[in-house]
Protein backbone atom coordinates (compact mmCIF):
# COMPACT_ATOMS: atom_id res chain seq x y z
CA UNK A 1 0.00 0.00 0.00
CA UNK A 2 2.43 2.72 1.09
CA UNK A 3 4.96 1.56 -2.44
CA UNK A 4 1.53 2.67 -4.60
CA UNK A 5 0.96 5.75 -2.48
CA UNK A 6 4.27 6.63 -3.03
CA UNK A 7 3.93 6.13 -6.73
CA UNK A 8 1.05 8.37 -6.61
CA UNK A 9 2.34 11.08 -4.78
CA UNK A 10 5.33 11.30 -7.28
CA UNK A 11 3.79 11.31 -10.30
CA UNK A 12 1.13 13.98 -9.07
CA UNK A 13 4.32 16.13 -8.24
CA UNK A 14 5.24 15.68 -11.61
CA UNK A 15 2.01 16.93 -13.08
CA UNK A 16 2.02 19.86 -10.51
CA UNK A 17 5.16 20.52 -12.12
CA UNK A 18 4.33 20.45 -15.48
CA UNK A 19 1.62 23.14 -14.71
CA UNK A 20 3.69 25.25 -12.56
CA UNK A 21 7.00 25.48 -14.40
CA UNK A 22 5.84 26.62 -18.17
CA UNK A 23 3.68 29.20 -16.17
CA UNK A 24 6.38 31.33 -14.57
CA UNK A 25 8.17 31.57 -18.19
CA UNK A 26 4.77 32.33 -19.52
CA UNK A 27 3.88 34.87 -17.34
CA UNK A 28 7.46 36.73 -18.03
CA UNK A 29 6.72 36.58 -21.70
CA UNK A 30 3.49 38.35 -21.21
CA UNK A 31 5.01 41.27 -19.15
CA UNK A 32 8.37 41.52 -20.36
CA UNK A 33 9.28 44.56 -21.75
CA UNK A 34 5.39 45.19 -21.11
CA UNK A 35 2.21 43.40 -21.13
CA UNK A 36 0.63 42.60 -24.50
CA UNK A 37 -2.88 41.32 -24.20
CA UNK A 38 -2.30 39.79 -28.04
CA UNK A 39 1.05 37.86 -26.84
CA UNK A 40 -0.99 37.21 -22.89
CA UNK A 41 -3.61 35.39 -24.69
CA UNK A 42 -1.72 33.27 -26.84
CA UNK A 43 0.54 32.07 -23.89
CA UNK A 44 -2.18 31.00 -21.58
CA UNK A 45 -3.82 29.82 -23.86
CA UNK A 46 -0.74 27.35 -24.72
CA UNK A 47 -0.82 26.57 -21.13
CA UNK A 48 -4.41 26.04 -20.44
CA UNK A 49 -3.76 23.50 -23.88
CA UNK A 50 -0.68 21.77 -21.69
CA UNK A 51 -3.07 21.43 -18.38
CA UNK A 52 -5.75 20.02 -20.56
CA UNK A 53 -2.87 17.68 -21.70
CA UNK A 54 -1.45 17.29 -18.24
CA UNK A 55 -5.22 16.39 -16.72
CA UNK A 56 -5.80 13.42 -19.88
CA UNK A 57 -2.41 11.92 -19.30
CA UNK A 58 -3.31 11.90 -15.06
CA UNK A 59 -6.40 10.55 -15.99
CA UNK A 60 -5.70 7.81 -18.38
CA UNK A 61 -1.95 7.41 -16.41
CA UNK A 62 -0.69 7.30 -19.57
CA UNK A 63 3.13 8.39 -18.38
CA UNK A 64 3.06 5.70 -15.78
CA UNK A 65 3.12 2.80 -18.36
CA UNK A 66 6.70 3.04 -19.42
CA UNK A 67 9.79 5.12 -17.80
CA UNK A 68 10.16 6.26 -21.43
CA UNK A 69 6.80 8.14 -21.56
CA UNK A 70 7.54 10.08 -18.15
CA UNK A 71 11.10 10.73 -19.29
CA UNK A 72 9.39 12.41 -22.21
CA UNK A 73 6.88 14.28 -20.91
CA UNK A 74 9.56 15.56 -18.68
CA UNK A 75 11.43 16.84 -21.62
CA UNK A 76 8.32 18.16 -23.08
CA UNK A 77 7.70 20.76 -20.15
CA UNK A 78 11.33 21.87 -19.63
CA UNK A 79 11.26 22.68 -23.59
CA UNK A 80 7.99 24.36 -23.31
CA UNK A 81 9.31 26.10 -20.12
CA UNK A 82 12.28 27.08 -21.97
CA UNK A 83 10.34 28.13 -25.11
CA UNK A 84 8.65 30.98 -23.15
CA UNK A 85 11.90 31.96 -21.91
CA UNK A 86 13.56 32.74 -24.94
CA UNK A 87 10.02 34.22 -26.10
CA UNK A 88 10.99 36.79 -23.93
CA UNK A 89 14.45 37.28 -25.62
CA UNK A 90 12.60 37.84 -28.80
CA UNK A 91 10.14 40.41 -27.65
CA UNK A 92 12.92 42.29 -26.03
CA UNK A 93 14.88 42.24 -29.27
CA UNK A 94 12.02 43.47 -31.17
CA UNK A 95 9.73 40.51 -32.46
CA UNK A 96 10.97 39.91 -35.77
CA UNK A 97 11.66 37.55 -38.10
CA UNK A 98 15.44 37.47 -37.62
CA UNK A 99 15.29 37.28 -34.38
CA UNK A 100 13.28 34.18 -33.89
CA UNK A 101 15.43 32.47 -37.18
CA UNK A 102 18.37 32.96 -34.54
CA UNK A 103 16.77 31.86 -31.09
CA UNK A 104 15.42 28.62 -33.08
CA UNK A 105 18.65 27.99 -34.98
CA UNK A 106 20.06 28.05 -31.04
CA UNK A 107 17.30 26.15 -29.45
CA UNK A 108 18.01 23.57 -32.39
CA UNK A 109 21.33 23.05 -31.77
CA UNK A 110 21.30 22.58 -28.12
CA UNK A 111 18.70 19.63 -28.65
CA UNK A 112 20.58 18.33 -30.65
CA UNK A 113 24.12 18.72 -28.99
CA UNK A 114 22.43 17.26 -25.98
CA UNK A 115 20.84 14.44 -28.02
CA UNK A 116 23.38 12.99 -29.92
CA UNK A 117 26.04 13.25 -27.11
CA UNK A 118 23.67 11.93 -24.22
CA UNK A 119 25.65 9.73 -23.06
CA UNK A 120 28.90 11.72 -22.40
CA UNK A 121 26.46 15.03 -21.65
CA UNK A 122 24.59 13.53 -19.00
CA UNK A 123 27.54 10.98 -17.67
CA UNK A 124 29.33 14.75 -17.04
CA UNK A 125 26.70 15.97 -15.54
CA UNK A 126 26.01 13.54 -12.81
CA UNK A 127 29.74 13.01 -12.29
CA UNK A 128 31.54 15.97 -13.30
CA UNK A 129 34.94 14.62 -12.87
CA UNK A 130 36.74 15.53 -16.31
CA UNK A 131 37.18 18.70 -18.37
CA UNK A 132 33.93 18.64 -19.69
CA UNK A 133 32.36 17.77 -16.86
CA UNK A 134 33.51 20.37 -14.87
CA UNK A 135 32.50 22.70 -17.81
CA UNK A 136 29.32 21.63 -17.70
CA UNK A 137 28.77 21.87 -14.04
CA UNK A 138 30.28 25.12 -14.14
CA UNK A 139 27.77 26.24 -16.83
CA UNK A 140 25.40 25.12 -14.96
CA UNK A 141 26.10 26.99 -11.50
CA UNK A 142 27.26 29.92 -13.28
CA UNK A 143 23.57 30.03 -15.47
CA UNK A 144 21.28 29.44 -12.25
CA UNK A 145 23.18 31.93 -10.32
CA UNK A 146 23.76 34.51 -13.20
CA UNK A 147 20.04 34.59 -13.21
CA UNK A 148 19.32 36.51 -9.90
CA UNK A 149 22.85 38.22 -9.86
CA UNK A 150 22.88 39.93 -13.12
CA UNK A 151 19.51 40.56 -12.82
CA UNK A 152 19.75 42.42 -9.38
CA UNK A 153 23.13 43.75 -10.44
CA UNK A 154 21.42 45.24 -14.14
CA UNK A 155 18.41 46.66 -12.25
CA UNK A 156 20.28 48.30 -9.97
CA UNK A 157 23.02 49.66 -12.15
CA UNK A 158 21.24 50.29 -15.37
CA UNK A 159 17.53 51.50 -13.89
CA UNK A 160 18.75 55.67 -13.73
CA UNK A 161 20.74 55.29 -17.17
CA UNK A 162 19.43 52.83 -19.15
CA UNK A 163 16.07 52.55 -17.80
CA UNK A 164 14.49 51.38 -21.04
CA UNK A 165 17.62 48.97 -21.79
CA UNK A 166 17.17 47.21 -17.95
CA UNK A 167 14.70 44.31 -19.73
CA UNK A 168 17.12 44.22 -22.53
CA UNK A 169 20.28 43.38 -20.18
CA UNK A 170 18.35 41.01 -18.24
CA UNK A 171 16.53 39.39 -20.83
CA UNK A 172 20.17 38.01 -22.55
CA UNK A 173 20.87 35.54 -19.39
CA UNK A 174 17.76 33.60 -20.73
CA UNK A 175 19.80 32.59 -23.41
CA UNK A 176 22.88 30.69 -21.97
CA UNK A 177 20.13 29.21 -19.11
CA UNK A 178 17.51 28.34 -21.81
CA UNK A 179 20.32 26.66 -23.86
CA UNK A 180 21.91 24.78 -20.86
CA UNK A 181 18.79 23.37 -19.72
CA UNK A 182 17.87 22.18 -23.29
CA UNK A 183 20.97 20.47 -23.55
CA UNK A 184 21.03 18.35 -20.07
CA UNK A 185 17.12 17.53 -20.38
CA UNK A 186 17.83 15.95 -23.73
CA UNK A 187 20.78 14.37 -23.11
CA UNK A 188 18.60 13.12 -20.05
CA UNK A 189 16.91 10.79 -22.64
CA UNK A 190 19.68 8.19 -22.39
CA UNK A 191 17.61 7.60 -19.27
CA UNK A 192 14.89 6.35 -21.30
CA UNK A 193 16.94 4.09 -23.24
CA UNK A 194 18.33 2.92 -20.43
CA UNK A 195 16.45 3.55 -17.01
CA UNK A 196 19.26 1.82 -14.62
CA UNK A 197 22.35 2.93 -16.89
CA UNK A 198 24.40 4.76 -14.64
CA UNK A 199 28.18 6.53 -15.00
CA UNK A 200 31.13 4.17 -15.63
CA UNK A 201 28.47 1.33 -15.08
CA UNK A 202 29.79 -2.25 -16.38
CA UNK A 203 26.54 -2.24 -18.35
CA UNK A 204 26.53 1.13 -19.82
CA UNK A 205 26.37 1.41 -23.03
CA UNK A 206 29.48 2.50 -24.95
CA UNK A 207 28.33 5.42 -27.05
CA UNK A 208 24.99 7.07 -26.56
CA UNK A 209 21.80 5.04 -28.52
CA UNK A 210 23.98 2.38 -29.69
CA UNK A 211 25.16 -1.07 -28.43
CA UNK A 212 28.28 -2.18 -27.41
CA UNK A 213 30.14 -4.17 -30.97
CA UNK A 214 30.15 -7.85 -29.61
CA UNK A 215 33.27 -10.15 -30.81
CA UNK A 216 32.00 -12.76 -33.66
Amino acid sequence: MAKSQTKSTNYNAIYFFAVFVPGVSAVFMAVIPAWSPGIGKAVFAVLALNMLVALIMKLTRYIEKTPARKIAYGISQFHLFTAFLLGVVWRVWGGGVLAAVVLIVLQTAAVYTGYVYRRTIFKEVLQPGSRIGKIVYAAGLLGGGAAGLIGYGLSQWFSSRFENMMPFYVSLVFIPVSLYILLVVYAGWIKAEDPEWMPDSKNARRSAGKRPNLPR
